[in-house]
């Protein structure tokens, strides 16, 4: 009997980078014959638990140079892939709400739901 393989995909709809991973994440899943799991989470309270953040933002400790090179990064990202990215102006946003809808739903909408709200955000 074959193994069962799971790829748990963990994503905060903040992300901008979860997002991109969203456009790819199924088609690894594909390839290598795994069951994707949609796993939303809460990235403003990791970021609060390690001290990193005040806001809940990744981008809360680092230095504008390195927030400049994450967005320049981000459009290459967008660009090599193929996938339009829109930059949110009041990021970080709260996505609690979101987040916890992705949790009531049936795990077959996730993905569906999830790259909706991706393009809300």
């Amino acid at each position: 009997m074959g193994e069962v393989r799971e790829l748990e995909f963990a994503f905060d709809i903040a992300s901008p980078y979860a997002y991109l991973a969203s456009k790819q994440i199924e088609g690894v899943a594909l390839r290598t014959g795994a069951t994707l799991l949609w796993t939303p989470v809460l990235l403003e309270d990791l970021y609060k638990l390690n001290g990193r953040a005040k806001a809940g933002a990744a981008t809360d400790s680092m230095p504008k140079e390195k927030i400049e090179l994450m967005k320049q990064d981000l459009v290459l990202q967008a660009q090599h892939i193929g996938v339009a990215l829109r930059q949110n102006d009041k990021h970080p946003i709260q996505t609690e709400a979101a987040l916890c809808l992705l949790l009531v739903v049936p795990i077959n909408l996730r993905p569906v739901l999830t790259q909706a709200l991706f393009q809300l955000r």
